[in-house]
């Protein structure tokens, strides 16, 4: 029988990164709070700077430092880490500059079916970033906040990219180029999508649409296990602590 999901892209992340972690936030409701990295505290001001962006105005950096430490004292950075996030915030705001980043617009909203062997899954989702870049061309733009720089084969793999690529394709009508910006090495990387590499993304699309289809929920022991917000309630992390397999 062929399944017709309706899904979000979060829990298409979630059911990849471990189908048991899946079943406990989106099935079972257990969801357990998390304290912020740095580098998702980072993106709560990069956005709300390429938001205002977007409506023609940039935020000066004392306004960003000021917005930076609301961002630290509420996400509880201890000084030393804040300190290295407001030194970052300074190299991405240079970098903005340097480039005269323009923007269309930020967590654009979409929606798209995708039509694999086994059903259709309906996902909705947002566009991280549109940026136009200086020949008025379009392009998605991705900031990395990582200790590890990036490297290209898995930026030209990366699902995210592929599923933002294709909304923006379903949308305008155009394929569209890759753009991510690593701040802490000043670098910057481009990447594209083309048939091959949506068709990869509807297989994976459609297989993890049918095994939530058929309940399908198993652990899946990886290097996120350690840092997973749901180990104390994961029977399978207890046995790996006991030293068992599962």
């Amino acid at each position: 029988m062929m399944h017709n999901k309706k899904v979000t892209e979060e829990q298409i992340w979630e059911y990849i990164k471990c189908p048991t972690l899946y079943d406990t936030n989106f099935n079972k409701k257990i969801k357990a709070t998390t304290k912020p990295t740095l580098a998702n505290s980072l993106m709560k001001l990069t956005n709300a700077f390429l938001l205002h962006l977007s409506n023609g105005r940039v935020l000066a950096m004392g306004e960003l430092k000021r917005k930076w430490d609301m961002i630290c004292e509420k996400d509880n950075i201890n000084e030393q880490k804040c300190l290295e996030g407001l030194q970052q915030i300074a190299n991405f705001y240079k970098w903005a500059e340097s480039k005269q980043l323009r923007i269309l617009d930020v967590k654009m909203p979409y929606g798209l079916t995708i039509k694999g062997n086994t059903g259709a899954t309906s996902i909705t989702g947002e566009i991280n970033c549109i940026a136009v870049t200086p020949d008025n061309k379009y392009e998605l733009l991705y900031v990395d906040y990582g200790n590890r720089q990036p490297d290209q084969p898995y930026l030209d793999r990366k699902l995210k990219y592929s599923l933002d690529a294709l909304a923006f394709k379903q949308m305008y009508g155009e394929d569209i180029y890759i753009h991510v910006h690593y701040v802490k090495g000043n670098l910057d990387f481009y990447s594209y999508r083309n048939r091959t590499d949506f068709e990869r993304l509807t297989s994976t699309i459609d297989s993890v649409s049918e095994c939530i289809d058929k309940n399908l929920y198993y652990p899946r022991e990886n290097v996120f296990c350690t840092s997973c917000s749901i180990k104390q309630v994961c029977r399978a992390w207890s046995l790996v602590k006991a030293g068992d397999k599962y």
